[in-house]
C-alpha cells in the first residue's frame, strides 16, 4: 500500500471516528439534563426529582375513585413483595394520590418496564362513575447513574483508546518502509470498540422509558379488574 493511500485511511477512520466521540459525549453532556417544564411535576417533599426528566400520561377508568387508588396500592405491593421482592415502597398515599419511589436495584435482573426510579399517580373524578388517573414517572437515580457511566466510559475508555490506537498507527504502520505493513492501517477500526458502548447505555434507557410508560398504563388499567 502507498503510504499516502495509508494516511489517508487513516484520517477517514480517525475523523468518523472523532464525530462519533463527539456526538456521544454532546449526548451525555445532556442526558438527565431537565425537560422544559412550565411546574414542577411533583410535590415538595419529592423537588429533587422535578430536575429530571419525567413522563406523564393519563388513562381514563370506570369506577369509585377511593376503590381504584386502594387496587392500585395492592399492585404496588405485589410488586414490591412477589416476584420482585423490596423495589418498590409508598412514600404518601392520601386523597386518591400515590407516590412511589423505588428502593431496591436500578436495572440489575430487572426488565425495562421497571427502569423508573419514582412515580406519582393521582386519581380524580371526572364524571358520574368515571375516573382520570394522571400519572408522572420519573427517572432520577437511573439517568444519574447512567450519565457518570456514560461519561466515564467516553473520557475513560473512547479518548484514551482513540489517542492510542492513532498514535500507534500513525508513528509505526504508515511510516513502515514495507508496503505490506502498511495494510495494518486498517487496525485503526479497533477504535470502535470504545466508541459503541455509550451508545448502547442510551439505547437501554430508551428502551426503559417506552416499556415503563406501557406497564404504569397497564396496571393502572388493571384497577379497573382490582377494584
Amino acid at each position: 500500500m502507498d503510504e499516502d493511500v495509508a494516511k489517508l485511511i487513516f484520517l477517514v477512520i480517525m475523523g468518523v471516528g472523532v464525530t462519533v466521540w463527539a456526538v456521544s459525549l454532546s449526548r451525555a453532556l445532556r442526558f438527565g439534563r431537565p425537560a422544559r417544564q412550565s411546574q414542577p411535576l411533583l410535590s415538595d417533599e419529592n423537588a429533587e426529582f422535578s430536575q429530571f426528566e419525567w413522563q406523564t400520561g393519563k388513562v381514563t377508568l370506570r369506577g369509585n375513585r377511593d376503590a381504584l387508588s386502594k387496587a392500585l396500592l395492592r399492585s404496588f405491593a405485589q410488586l414490591q413483595f412477589g416476584l420482585f421482592a423490596s423495589i418498590f415502597r409508598v412514600q404518601q398515599y392520601d386523597d386518591g394520590r400515590i407516590v412511589v419511589k423505588k428502593v431496591g436495584p436500578l436495572v440489575c435482573n430487572l426488565p425495562p418496564g421497571l427502569y423508573f426510579t419514582e412515580a406519582e399517580i393521582s386519581f380524580q373524578d371526572t364524571g358520574p362513575g368515571t375516573v382520570e388517573a394522571s400519572y408522572r414517572v420519573g427517572y432520577g437515580r437511573l439517568l444519574r447513574k447512567l450519565r457518570r457511566i456514560t461519561l466515564g466510559i467516553i473520557l475513560g475508555i473512547g479518548l484514551p483508546v482513540m489517542l492510542i490506537v492513532g498514535s500507534a498507527v500513525w508513528l509505526f504502520v504508515i511510516p513502515s518502509p514495507m508496503p505490506g505493513m502498511r495494510w495494518q492501517v486498517l487496525q485503526t477500526l479497533q477504535i470502535v470498540h470504545g466508541l459503541w458502548p455509550p451508545f448502547l447505555i442510551m439505547w437501554l434507557y430508551s428502551i426503559g422509558r417506552r416499556q415503563s410508560k406501557i406497564l404504569i398504563e397497564n396496571v393502572i388499567a388493571s384497577t379497573e379488574i382490582l377494584q
